[in-house]
């Protein structure tokens, strides 16, 4: 499998005690909450990764959305967007995700208007 997936060029290897580590500090499998100074971290920590930053710009977006914090939830799904759309341009399946979650957060927001032309 490594194989195949070195010599895809779309994929790019990742190191995962990297990402373990920014998991670990946000807690996002056991408590739900996510660490602000972790989630401002990840761009400088993951500069040079920017597949895996945006999909825990993602991740924690999901997270302040369930936990009724629209404002941040909002900003970290802007960010993934950006991201993905600069890699991958507008017709890929991960923008259509990141606009997915930017339009369910804007509607849980009250601001529904904003959210259906994306």
């Amino acid at each position: 499998m490594t194989d195949s997936c070195a010599a895809n060029p779309a994929a790019r290897v990742v190191e995962r005690e990297q990402v373990q580590r920014i998991l670990d500090e946000q807690n996002l499998g056991t408590s739900g909450r996510v660490d602000a100074q972790t989630a401002a971290r990840v761009g400088s920590d993951l500069k040079d990764q920017p597949g895996v930053e945006a999909e825990l710009r993602y991740t924690m977006a999901r997270v302040y959305l369930a936990l009724c914090d629209y404002d941040k939830a909002e900003t970290l799904h802007r960010e993934a967007l950006a991201i993905r759309r600069q890699l991958r341009g507008n017709r890929h399946a991960e923008v259509a995700e990141s606009l997915s979650g930017l339009a369910r957060t804007l509607e849980s927001h009250g601001r529904a208007a904003e959210a259906e032309p994306l």
